[in-house]
């Protein structure tokens, strides 16, 4: 197993003022929890014969910090859980998830710098089952500065460069990136804009099974604001070259609309035809999206993705409905056992029973298909979640639910009813 250490956002928040010889002023807003939750699980190693059941004693620790001003605006959310298994089914673990943002504005409309950290766990290989054995540390960090120059009244000339680190605590597909971008961007209106966009980013993988590649996007990109309508839309062309000099060329469109019917609901389309790799994955867009699969997965491999996301979210006094569905289909260039279609399904009812008690209904449903060895994965999770206020610092919460797969391979078939309580003290 690899060793080597990922960068965390802590790191370059001290460094950047540094090199830029401009201090900051700090007025950081903080939150600690620290917590205990028991869970049980009826087939931890989630098999089809001979299950095993276990109890998981997990100690969790988390910080939320803010921090919103003329030159700052700093987001950070990180947790981490010490996962401690009774029946020792698997050994004890510790688990890291951390997000941090941080937008630094040195001069205002001219100059800014950026600082972006995601640390999560993501699933080695999305065809077998989702266990501990089956998930690495992922940590992707990215940092740079932005220079906006004012052309005219209409238009803005931005550049930007990112220096991007992706690390995998298993996969051997650890990069370094450069990426930078030029756009010009027109105002046709005081709610729209028309954008001409030119990314290149260099990736320079550190295995040398991976060969380095360049991918160059270019684009033109409309935008509209209103306060009761959002849509994005981008068309270009996107191209991959190696260092083994192979190059592969595809269009890039992606639609993306936000509706809101009223004041308390939301409807919201996503559609998108692309290239996707391990380079780009770090897109901020790609992001949510990944998170509907069964697991997030990275993979050095460039591939097609046409995606499908349908949304809506509904908030009313003492409930709260959000619902999305999706497909999306990958073709992979360079191995085609990878190829795989994605349907899915997320539902959330929320209900407010009690001014202190709020309950929650959760389903995800997704089938993934993969045609070359007509492999099939139908994964379900339900659950009933229970938040309980005792006091403004002190939170009981509690959970029961199942977790299925149906698999057309032998053996991958299980079934796991999971149950868990736990209390949350705010500091």
């Amino acid at each position: 197993m690899k060793t080597r250490n990922p960068g965390l956002l802590a790191c370059c928040l001290a460094g950047v003022p540094l090199l830029m010889n401009v201090t900051p002023v700090w007025a950081l807003e903080t939150t600690y929890q620290l917590g205990y939750r028991l869970t049980y699980q009826s087939n931890i190693r989630k098999t089809e014969i001979n299950p095993e059941s276990e109890w998981i004693n997990s100690f969790l620790a988390s910080v939320q910090a803010t921090e919103t001003s003329a030159s700052i605006d700093l987001n950070l959310d990180a947790s981490l859980q010490r996962l401690v298994y009774k029946n020792n089914t698997y050994p004890d673990r510790s688990v890291a998830n951390a997000t941090g943002d941080l937008l630094w504005t040195i001069r205002p409309e001219r100059f800014t710098w950026s600082v972006n950290d995601y640390l999560r766990e993501t699933i080695i290989d999305p065809r077998d089952t989702n266990v501990p054995t089956n998930r690495q540390r992922t940590n992707t960090f990215t940092t740079g500065p932005d220079f906006i120059f004012r052309v005219t009244s209409r238009d803005t000339l931005m550049l930007s460069y990112r220096f991007i680190d992706n690390y995998q605590e298993v996969t051997n597909i650890d990069s370094q990136q450069n990426l930078g971008t030029l756009s010009w961007q027109h105002m046709l209106s005081p709610v729209s804009s028309l954008s001409l966009i030119s990314n290149y980013l260099d990736v320079d993988y550190e295995a040398e099974i991976y060969p380095d590649r360049v991918i160059i996007d270019n684009l033109l990109r409309y935008k509209l604001a209103r306060p009761s309508i959002e849509y994005q839309v981008d068309i270009g062309t996107t191209t991959v070259r190696t260092q083994n000099q192979t190059e592969i060329d595809g269009d890039l469109r992606i639609l993306a609309v936000n509706y809101n019917i009223t004041a308390t609901e939301t409807f919201s389309v996503k559609l998108s035809d692309r290239l996707v790799e391990a380079g780009n994955i770090v897109d901020a867009a790609l992001v949510p999206d990944d998170q509907l699969a069964d697991g997030r997965f990275l993979t050095a491999n460039v591939y097609r993705e046409k995606r499908s996301q349908l949304g809506y979210a509904w908030a009313g006094p003492f409930a709260t409905l959000t619902l999305n569905v999706y497909t999306s289909t990958r073709n992979y260039f360079q191995d085609s056992t990878l190829d795989n279609t994605i349907d899915g399904g997320l539902l959330a009812l929320g209900y407010s029973a009690t001014e202190t008690l709020q309950l929650t209904l959760n389903a995800n449903i997704s089938t993934r298909r993969y045609p070359v060895d007509g492999r099939r994965l139908d994964t379900q999770t339900y659950s009933i979640d229970a938040v309980y206020l005792i006091s403004s610092d002190l939170v009981l919460t509690g959970s029961v639910g199942t977790r299925s797969r149906d698999s057309s391979v032998a053996g991958q078939n299980y079934d796991d009813f999971i149950a868990s309580i736990g209390i949350t003290y705010t500091i």
